[in-house]
């Protein structure tokens, strides 16, 4: 057994619940996650072995922190207010010390009491990127005699898709790191589909060819990342994604099954039924090359 030293810069401010280390052998396909403080520490780890990992910010223990799947130390802590406004409707505000890194859903329920009727009312809002306030009318407007109580926060999760169900990167602050969280637990098992690792992202899309009247698109290539952190066991080296309008193939690229770390690939896409714009639906489909179909996923275009 040796030591591996670790020493880092803190931020200002820190983060008040000091930092988390990550760390692993090199091809290991998951790491090793611990609590850390200060601006050094000392990890004991097998020798010989060459290690990679990084240093993050700990965002405090309870829902928006440690253990949160996808996003774990990217959250601004903000605070939660709910009153009547002059219209007797309801109304959120949601606040916070630093800037949203980016636009965050957030579920959370309140109880109206009317005469001496009570109603308990689930209400999701996105807290948008860049804010340290914002404010939403959640309800119709209730009788003057109203009273609003008991608001509890249910959840909060990174917002990163405008529709669909595949994730989009967002530019805003977020740190490269967050990428890399992944639990090789998941149930059901990952069965090699990139589209079901919580680090495949649609990263942008870039028009390449437009019509005469320089407004519809006719082609764009879609870039897209992930991490691959595992092997499935198969006989194939490589995987297929095909891009459907909704009723056209537009688009089809091919991608190694090979060696572990950051991976990316351009998908490129033509016009055929529907438009290339981000209110289109479009469907991705990931295949072996024996069609076996591996995951299928509706999305949207990231803004272009």
């Amino acid at each position: 057994m040796m030591n591996l030293n670790l020493a880092w810069e803190a931020p200002t401010p820190a983060p008040s619940c000091g930092y988390k280390a990550l760390f692993k052998r090199k091809g290991d396909p998951v790491y090793t996650e611990i609590d850390v403080t200060g601006i050094t520490t000392t990890i004991t780890v097998d020798a010989p072995a060459c290690y990679e990992g990084a240093i993050l910010a700990d965002c405090c223990s309870g829902n928006v922190a440690t253990g949160a799947p996808f996003g774990t130390n990217a959250y601004s802590t903000f605070t939660l207010a709910i009153v009547l406004n002059e219209t007797n409707s309801a109304e959120i505000t949601v606040t916070s010390e630093y800037p949203n890194p980016y636009s965050t859903a957030i579920s959370f329920s309140y109880d109206s009491i009317i005469n001496t009727t009570t109603t308990t009312h689930n209400v999701d809002i996105i807290y948008p990127a860049h804010s340290t306030t914002y404010t939403e009318v959640v309800s119709s407007p209730y009788p003057a005699t109203t009273t609003l109580s008991n608001l509890v926060f249910l959840n909060s999760a990174a917002y990163f898709d405008n529709g669909g169900s595949l994730q989009q990167f967002d530019s805003v602050l977020t740190p490269s790191y967050f990428q890399f969280y992944y639990s090789l637990d998941s149930i059901p098992a990952w069965n090699g589909a990139p589209t079901l690792l919580p680090s495949f992202t649609l990263d942008r899309f870039v028009v390449t060819e437009v019509d005469v009247d320089l407004v519809t698109v006719l082609a764009g290539r879609l870039d897209i990342s992930y991490i691959l952190t595992e092997y499935v066991i198969t006989s194939f080296t490589n995987v297929q994604f095909d891009v459907y309008d909704g009723v056209s193939l537009i688009g089809t690229a091919i991608a190694s099954t090979g060696s572990l770390g950051a991976r990316s690939l351009s998908i490129n896409l033509t016009k055929a039924t529907n438009p290339l714009s981000t209110s289109t639906v479009f469907t991705m489909t990931v295949t072996w090359p024996d069609t076996t179909v591996l995951d299928t996923k509706t999305f949207y275009l990231p803004s272009f």
